[in-house]
């Protein structure tokens, strides 16, 4: 299962993140603890949601942001067609052909998406914040 490999360096990528958007010149007392995590994943992205979202809790076990949350918005095929000039969301990513007009379209602008959307973070004034992690 790939997916605790994309989930462990999903936690990796957000402790680069919480690093380098520390202050330098903030408390050194101050603690902050991650709420909710948000990522896309494309239909192509070749990443399963339902086994990323097992393999979260288990990669983030261990780590500085463990009692975080993930969020998912998986993210559908989205094909260029030529004939139509527009945009359309396939309703399966096997079939590259244009849902309105029947034209083969190679021209994939959406659905291969593997992105850290965003890192809900909470100080430990907050009064949503999880249990202190030691």
């Amino acid at each position: 299962m790939h997916e605790l490999s994309i989930a462990q360096s999903l936690v990796e990528l957000m402790e680069d993140e919480l690093i380098a958007s520390r202050s330098p010149d903030a408390a050194s007392h101050a603690v902050f603890y991650v709420g909710r995590v948000v990522i896309k994943v494309g239909a192509l992205s070749g990443v399963v949601p339902e086994a990323l979202a097992s393999a979260f809790p288990v990669a983030i076990s261990r780590s500085s942001i463990r009692g975080a949350t993930l969020t998912i918005e998986e993210i559908p095929v989205t094909v260029f067609c030529p004939t139509c000039d527009a945009r359309h969301e396939l309703s399966s990513p096997q079939r590259l052909r244009c849902p309105v007009c029947d034209t083969p379209t190679p021209d994939v602008v959406g659905g291969r998406e593997l992105e850290l959307v965003s890192i809900e973070v909470l100080d430990d004034n907050d009064s949503d914040s999880p249990t202190p992690h030691p």
